[in-house]
């Protein structure tokens, strides 16, 4: 299968928060790419938290975010015997949902976009 991209662009509410969701997508997840706003980006230091919005499945959380960069995120994986986490390994998976994208302290009304790239 190619790999397939969704773009999710989301502008900040007068806190500086704000949510976005790709469409529904099937597969692994590559990467996620944050590509700041060339006129209105969000301010220097933003956070993300991006899940898969059923299962809950952790993609990625990063902070204080100050440019555009790509990441290639793996999930938690757990050992057989006791369900302790390991070192992620694995890509995150989607399996009819969508990625849930939310946002802080953007400052109020910024924009930024996002692309994930799945397979």
């Amino acid at each position: 299968m190619y790999p397939r991209t969704e773009t999710v662009n989301i502008t900040s509410d007068g806190t500086g928060v704000g949510t976005g969701y790709t469409g529904v997508i099937h597969g692994e997840i590559l990467a996620v790419s944050y590509i700041k706003d060339g006129t209105n980006p969000y301010d220097n230091g933003v956070d993300f938290t991006i899940t898969t919005e059923t299962t809950l499945q952790a993609v990625l959380a990063v902070l204080n975010v100050a440019a555009s960069k790509a990441w290639r995120p793996r999930a938690v994986v757990q050992a057989a015997a006791d369900g302790s986490d390991l070192t992620g390994v694995e890509s995150a998976y989607c399996a009819g949902e969508r990625i849930k994208i939310v946002i802080a302290q953007a400052t109020a009304s910024k924009v930024g976009q996002f692309v994930i790239t799945y397979a």
